[in-house]
């Protein structure tokens, strides 16, 4: 191809790559991911990122539903991959995990998937989470999760991974985190400390106190970053 880069990519397009999968009798269950992938050829600026509906979680503490909604929607949209509608255009403004959706509704909305979710805090944070193809009218996947009391940012990252992945096959990577040198002061004195934070730079922490000089990272085994 001549004066156009050509880049090969395990990407949705817009609609093909939702496939169906159902809810079991026993409760919620994803599908496999496998069945999900569809191999295209993204060209310079002809990707379309895939229109999604994220309404609003549906929670005991409304105001909790929604910060765990709006992180799922920003990290879809960081990827690239995902175009979430603005909540206040769409027909239903708290989804509801427990029954299928209207649609024609969201037909209209022009959105091709739909995330349904539900949280609660407790001594866990339980939630669950439907996707739903929109124009074929079927669920995609569904899951159940839960995650210590105090991550609750947490479970909004596992919950973008499992749509991220119902929708385009690849496992996700936004419960991941990051660690680096964090550098503060002045110019001529400054003081690195190795700091971790969520993959969308919340939750930073420092593990070095910043008396001794911190250049990189070195990992010689596993650390457990996350909170249990």
């Amino acid at each position: 191809m001549t004066g156009q880069k050509r880049i090969e990519s395990l990407l949705p397009t817009r609609r093909a790559v939702l496939r169906t999968g159902l809810f079991g009798a026993a409760g919620l269950a994803m599908a496999s991911p496998a069945s999900a992938l569809v191999k295209i050829v993204v060209s310079g600026a002809e990707f379309t990122p895939l229109p999604i509906a994220i309404p609003d979680f549906a929670s005991s503490d409304p105001a909790f539903g929604r910060q765990v909604a709006e992180i799922v929607r920003s990290n879809l949209q960081r990827s690239g991959l995902f175009a979430p509608a603005d909540p206040a255009t769409l027909p239903l403004k708290v989804g509801n995990v427990g029954a299928a959706p209207d649609f024609a509704s969201w037909q209209n909305a022009k959105v091709d998937a739909l995330v349904m979710g539900q949280v609660e805090r407790g001594a866990q944070i339980q939630a669950s989470v439907r996707v739903w193809d929109t124009q074929a009218g079927q669920q995609v996947a569904g899951q159940s999760l839960s995650t210590g009391a105090d991550a609750w940012r947490r479970i909004a990252h596992i919950m973008s991974d499992a749509v991220y992945t119902s929708l385009t096959g690849e496992g996700g990577y936004f419960d991941t985190r990051i660690v680096y040198v964090a550098e503060s002061g002045p110019k001529a004195n400054r003081t690195k400390r190795l700091a971790v934070m969520d993959q969308d730079g919340a939750n930073v922490q420092y593990l070095t106190s910043g008396r001794s000089l911190a250049l990189t990272p070195r990992f010689r085994r596993w650390a457990r970053c996350w909170p249990t």
